[in-house]
């Protein structure tokens, strides 16, 4: 059925119609695209694809904003709880890692990344970030064990209740490497499992929305995208997380100990004083 109200937007007039297709969401596309493209319309007038749209473009433009906004505010917390500028950012990196299944399951399902499919997204991030957290804050404390079992406070490395790899840069070269080695072999070991089951059971919780919408036989709505972004985002953000980021907080925590030396280099004096000589 034709809708019978006519929009006014941007100075341009607009129509709406609707109608039911049944049938995979990859027919529905190629369908309504081979639909357009044979419309032979009068100048001036343009035939798109609304399909699985289901908020309107200021709407959309909004949802951006919060996209944006979310990624702020989960960062502007881990500075304030971490107490670091660096940390939050290597923590951060586990929203691209997220990104990269969600376009992955997006393309290879060939489903539009519609408004629902970003609600998916805001969901996500909160996850993911959370299993970066768990895997760092266990570096951390393995790094403390160590400098606990050697007794190594009071020897160059400083007495913190959130002692981290960067408080090692005071010690021996080799030593400082072997610790921060042990640490982060033995963190991954001990927290992969608890990231598995945090993530897996979130996935296997999603899982029905797909089944049942496949089994109702009418197409895709807005808890199909949203499963599908949730789904892809925190499958592959896991398996990033456990592979790369203990490469990266080795790379970021060596970065550390470099700027470290540099600033002590800079505070010591080069020249000692020498006594003022009178006639």
């Amino acid at each position: 059925p034709e809708l019978s109200a006519i929009t006014r937007m941007n100075q341009r007039y607009a129509q709406r119609i609707n109608w039911e297709y049944i049938g995979t969401d990859r027919m529905k596309q190629a369908f309504i695209a081979d639909l357009i493209e044979g419309l032979d319309l009068p100048y001036g007038f343009t035939a798109e694809d609304l399909s699985g749209e289901q908020i309107s473009e200021e709407e959309e433009e909004e949802l951006g904003r919060t996209l944006l906004l979310t990624v702020l505010f989960i960062f502007m917390t881990l500075a304030a709880l971490t107490e670091s500028f660096t940390l939050p950012l290597l923590l951060m990196l586990a929203v691209p890692m997220a990104l990269v299944g969600v376009v992955g399951v997006f393309w290879a399902d060939g489903s539009p990344f519609d408004s629902s499919a970003q609600i998916g997204l805001v969901l996500m991030f909160g996850i993911v970030v959370n299993n970066a957290i768990l895997l760092i804050n266990r570096f951390r404390l393995q790094v403390r064990e160590q400098v606990d079992d050697h007794d190594l406070v009071g020897k160059g490395v400083p007495f913190k209740r959130r002692l981290g790899g960067f408080d090692l840069w005071r010690l021996e070269p080799q030593q400082r490497y072997d610790l921060l080695k042990r640490a982060i072999v033995d963190g991954t070991r001990i927290q992969m499992r608890s990231i598995l089951l945090a993530s897996g059971t979130t996935i296997a919780g999603l899982l029905p929305l797909l089944y049942k919408l496949e089994e109702a036989g009418g197409g895709k709505d807005i808890w199909e995208n949203l499963a599908l972004a949730s789904i892809g985002g925190l499958a592959s953000s896991t398996v990033l997380i456990l592979m790369a980021m203990p490469a990266l907080y080795w790379a970021f925590t060596r970065l550390g100990w470099w700027l470290a030396r540099i600033g002590s280099k800079m505070r010591s004096p080069r020249y000692s004083a020498e006594p003022a000589q009178s006639d």
